[in-house]
């Protein structure tokens, strides 16, 4: 049987995590996935076969030249031939403003012209910006096998579908027993970092410059405060192609510079490993999360944390899962004091059992087509 599983597999810890997750939820199952060479090399999951594309100009072009041909690329012609194509991910519906279809939208639809046996696993939905575009996937979700978002938000407006369905996020259904028994937590805080520029896409406009240089001096006089109170703190680069590591250098620039005799007590890390980097946040005593999946392991880890929500899909889960989480929109990051980051709360173990359990529900239509082969043999 060959099962694709698609993704945004570009080193960013929260989505390898999901790859992660699902090789070991069905380890007699064989999956394949499309990824460049240089970030196959975060994946040591012995049922995981990769299909290597480049990522360069040349190929870009011919992408582009082959969906206005209307010419299927490697990914269509694989994945409408597969017993089961599944989209593995969280923001992976991420629409355009001008109303065009969407290099994605073009391949889900060439997909399912072929392959009915499509699946959405752990994703939320928009915004989208015009009736069209609603239509479009509205259609979308009523002809594949079954989607399960991430949070209530999106799941409303599809939720006359009956193949449509919501459960919680698919990392908080991973297996962390293992982490957790390997080391004691340490006196330290892990701020996990996003770079301004890239997440608000306004490089060259003055507001975006103004939050980027709030949000670094923020994280900077934080980790001083944290510093001289006992702990060692880690610069956390989630995913180094979306700026994370570059914005963690700045911040360690402006430590150098106005606080330099903290500077031994700060490193700067960047995730390569997925097994490495869960074992660094398993010994964390604070989080304080500007990502999304820093939240979400600083609630499987019980780990007391902050969380700077620069997204709605952020606040969109608090809401389901936890409305307690203490949080603060990234546009009102100068607000936050050392005191509002000192005393935090961990999610309590009885709502943690609570969506780990219901978590395996993100793969409920997934589980239902292996039913459906299994009968059918």
């Amino acid at each position: 049987m060959e099962i694709i599983v698609d993704g945004y597999w570009q080193n960013n810890l929260g989505d390898d995590l999901f790859l992660k997750i699902i090789c070991e939820k069905y380890p007699q199952l064989m999956f394949e996935t499309f990824i460049t060479k240089k970030n196959s090399h975060s994946f040591s999951e012995k049922n995981l076969d990769f299909f290597y594309i480049k990522k360069n100009l040349l190929s870009r072009i011919m992408n582009k030249l082959f969906r206005e041909l209307g010419i299927p690329n490697l990914k269509i012609r694989k994945a409408s031939a597969a017993d089961a194509f599944i989209q593995l991910g969280g923001s992976i519906f991420m629409l355009s403003k001008n109303g065009k279809e969407t290099a994605g939208e073009f391949v889900r639809r060439k997909i399912l012209i072929h392959n009915p046996n499509f699946f959405i696993i752990g994703s939320n939905f928009g915004p989208y910006y015009s009736d069209k575009q609603f239509d479009f996937y509205h259609k979308f979700f009523s002809r594949i096998f079954g989607a399960c978002f991430r949070d209530t938000h999106s799941y409303n407006f599809f939720s006359d579908l009956p193949n449509v369905a919501v459960a919680p996020d698919v990392v908080l259904g991973m297996n962390i027993q293992k982490y957790k028994n390997e080391k004691k937590k340490e006196k330290r805080v892990i701020f996990s970092i996003v770079d301004c520029d890239f997440k608000f896409n306004f490089p060259s406009n003055k507001s975006s410059f103004d939050l980027k240089n709030v949000y670094n001096h923020k994280i900077a006089n934080l980790a001083d405060k944290f510093v001289k109170d006992g702990y060692e703190v880690v610069l956390f680069s989630f995913c180094e192609a979306e700026g994370d590591l570059r914005a963690a250098k700045e911040i360690m620039k402006i430590i150098i510079d106005s606080h330099p005799e903290i500077t031994e007590r700060v490193k700067v890390y960047n995730h390569k490993s997925t097994e490495n980097s869960l074992r660094l946040i398993s010994t964390a005593s604070k989080i304080i999360a500007t990502r999304f999946h820093a939240m979400i392991l600083g609630w499987i880890f019980q780990i007391p944390t902050f969380v700077i929500s620069y997204s709605r899909k952020t606040t969109d889960v608090i809401k389901d899962v936890w409305p307690e989480q203490n949080y603060v929109d990234i546009e009102h990051v100068d607000d936050v004091t050392y005191q509002t980051v000192e005393d935090l709360n961990f999610l309590p173990s009885p709502i943690l059992t609570d969506v780990k359990s219901r978590s395996k529900f993100q793969f409920q239509y997934f589980d239902k087509f292996l039913e459906n082969m299994v009968k059918n043999e």
